[in-house]
């Protein structure tokens, strides 16, 4: 059936094909042939070939990536409806079929086609053609829909893209774009932090409204020269009571005691629901803890049953835990949900607690219960009562038959052909739109295919999704040993270590970027990189070169070894400073004496180096185990945090990773 629509297709753009190869011809054809047609396939579909791209997909009737084939051959194809239709119905359930779609949208608008536009739209999070079908609806005679959903566009904090111009210019037309309307707007602008489209809607606001929006924006950049004067604003207005309270939010970040001052003071004079209030009191308590003020623990314990959440249940712990005052701490932990007093994390520090009461029997119970765990906490349980840790290796089971069965369906074939002839961008995606659709037993499977396909990430990626959490092979695999062995003993570092950064950081995946451009194994940033290549006499060329895992590794155990020598081999600060840096990790310190590692790493503000610092060390000591190794205990590589101390504690010039 694709096969005529692609004829029909190629009709209707005035081409003259002819089709000689038989399907029988295809079958005859080995799979090295194939992967020949398919790269002379994607060349023809590159130069526009059209007739030549037809006449080598009738070749490839049974290869797995014919439909990709088909998928782009069809995309930005004008007049080819009748092909993309039956492409639709053929293969809906491929990450294709949606793209195709959109496209040949976007194709129909530009071609004023409303009602053909109209037949082929499904709903879509895409805004461009949110607003096309809205406008089609218009072009059609339905204008009373069109103008509803025009109202629900345009009612966003942020700038929405120019196909959505005519739809609001309508809206505008039709007197329903009322200032009632662009103050909402406006509103929700300011919420959101978009205040440069804040502004350029305010063009738009009568005079009446002018004045508060302008006051508005006054406050959002100086908080503290202008919300002083709250007694000079109306009593109970809703309007000032909201510029009061995001004022205050914004001045608690610079300066919380002014803040606090002020919400005292001004509070009794505006009119705030329980929700708003509630939601202010929280912000101000977390960020006195993120700027350890005096009385963040204070504040904290002042909340109500109402007011607390779960971050101010666990800051009210942690703040607890920095004053060493292990009544607070327990009364702190008790303040918690019933299922938050049952995690490792919290009975872990409950154990503590009960530990350095006295209580030593009831805080020996728990820590035996902790140790069964292989994680941070259960590490750290087992070295209290020097146990032998819970490494709980339970292997995927997964029958020949069911691996079989899983590879021997298309999407798994395609990504295997994928990965063969160097797709490996569309091999991932074709395998996250499909393991997104499979059951927890058909997850384990392609874990496991994953795994034999030596795709290290995606298996324990999908391993994690199907919430197996102990195949350790599987998860903590020994991929680039030579390498890591290498490269760690030339700087004298512990490979677990290397290795345990590389499993958080990349999961083993040499070709990744990260959002802030950290690249490869190790996630180095370039310029890190090229101030490494500098120190080891390196040329440095491009930051491709630490796509290259020789290079990654080099440059990455070089720097591990510089932020070790820098923090005298406490692994706790050395991790720390990989993920955020060693001048956070400096003014993270104590400030006169010194704290123990546990409570130094559960109190650090930033809950990704929080969460990265006890996966690196629990991953060492499970990769000091995988590595047969004499059993290395994170008490072994923590040690007590000091205070910076300016007179031996000089900064050494390296590159903020």
């Amino acid at each position: 059936m694709i096969k005529q629509g692609l004829l029909q297709t190629l009709a209707q753009l005035g081409l003259t094909v002819i089709l000689m190869v038989l399907s029988t011809q295809a079958n005859s054809l080995s799979l090295e042939q194939q992967r020949q047609l398919f790269t002379d396939a994607k060349n023809a579909i590159s130069k526009g070939q059209a007739s030549q791209f037809l006449k080598i997909q009738t070749q490839l009737e049974n290869y797995p990536l014919q439909p990709y084939l088909q998928y782009k051959f069809l995309l930005g194809k004008k007049n080819a409806l009748n092909a993309v239709r039956l492409f639709l119905k053929n293969h809906a359930n491929t990450p294709y079929a949606r793209s195709l779609r959109n496209n040949q949208l976007a194709l129909l608008a530009s071609q004023h086609q409303w009602n053909t536009f109209i037949a082929l739209y499904k709903h879509t999070s895409n805004t461009k053609l949110q607003c096309q079908y809205q406008w089609a609806l218009h072009k059609t005679g339905n204008t009373e829909a069109a103008l509803a959903g025009a109202r629900q566009l345009w009612l966003t904090g942020r700038s929405q893209p120019a196909e959505c111009d005519h739809l609001f210019t309508l809206l505008k037309q039709q007197k329903k774009l009322t200032s009632d309307l662009v103050w909402q707007r406006f509103g929700l602008a300011m919420r959101a932090g978009n205040v440069s489209f804040a502004r350029y809607l305010k063009k738009s606001l009568p005079s009446s409204l002018t004045k508060k929006a302008a006051l508005w924006l006054k406050v959002y950049h100086s908080p503290q020269t202008y919300l002083p004067q709250w007694k000079s604003w109306p009593a109970n207005n809703q309007f000032q009571s909201e510029i009061f309270l995001r004022g205050l939010e914004r001045l608690a970040r610079k300066n919380p005691d002014l803040a606090v001052s002020l919400w005292n003071e001004g509070k009794q004079h505006f009119s705030f629901d329980a929700s708003q209030q509630t939601h202010l009191v929280r912000q101000l308590a977390l960020t006195l803890v993120r700027r350890r003020h005096p009385d963040a623990l204070k504040t904290l314990f002042s909340l109500t049953e109402d007011q607390d959440n779960e971050d101010t249940r666990a800051w009210r712990v942690r703040s607890a835990l920095l004053t060493q005052e292990w009544h607070c701490v327990n009364e702190a932990i008790n303040r918690l949900t019933e299922q938050e007093k049952q995690t490792p994390r919290w009975q872990y520090w409950k154990a503590r607690a009960l530990a350095e009461l006295g209580q030593h029997k009831a805080s020996n119970k728990l820590y035996q219960k902790i140790a069964d765990e292989r994680d941070f906490y259960g590490f750290l349980a087992a070295d209290q009562i020097k146990r032998d840790y819970a490494f709980n290796n339970s292997p995927i089971d997964v029958s020949t038959q069911s691996l079989k069965q899983l590879s021997q369906s298309w999407p798994f074939q395609a990504m295997k052909e994928f990965l063969t002839v160097g797709h490996e961008l569309d091999a991932r995606r074709l395998w996250w739109y499909t393991s997104q659709r499979l059951e927890q037993s058909e997850l384990l499977a392609a874990a496991r295919l994953a795994k034999q396909w030596g795709w290290d990430d995606v298996a324990i990626i999908t391993a994690a999704r199907a919430k197996h959490w102990s195949d350790m092979e599987l998860r903590f695999p020994l991929a680039y040993k030579n390498q890591v062995l290498k490269h760690a003993a030339a700087v004298q570092l512990n490979p677990s270590l290397v290795y345990g950064v590389i499993r958080r950081e990349s999961a083993f995946r040499a070709n990744v970027s990260s959002r802030v451009g950290a690249r490869g194994l190790m996630q180095i940033m370039p310029r890190t990189g090229r101030m490494l290549a500098r120190k080891l006499n390196d040329r440095w060329r491009s930051a491709r070169q630490l796509y290259q895992p020789e290079i990654n590794l080099r440059y990455g155990t070089t720097y591990l070894k510089q932020l070790s020598d820098r923090y005298a081999n406490n692994l706790a600060m050395v991790a720390a400073a990989y993920n955020a840096g060693p001048h956070r990790v400096d003014r993270w310190r104590p400030e006169s004496q010194s704290i123990p590692a546990d409570i130094w790493v559960e109190a650090i503000p930033f809950n990704e180096t929080r969460a990265y610092v006890k996966a690196v060390l629990s991953y060492m000591s499970i990769y000091d185990h995988r590595l047969g190794g004499k059993g290395l205990r994170i008490s072994a590589v923590i040690s007590d945090i000091p205070p910076v101390n300016p007179m031996t504690d000089q900064s050494i010039k390296i590159a903020k990773k």
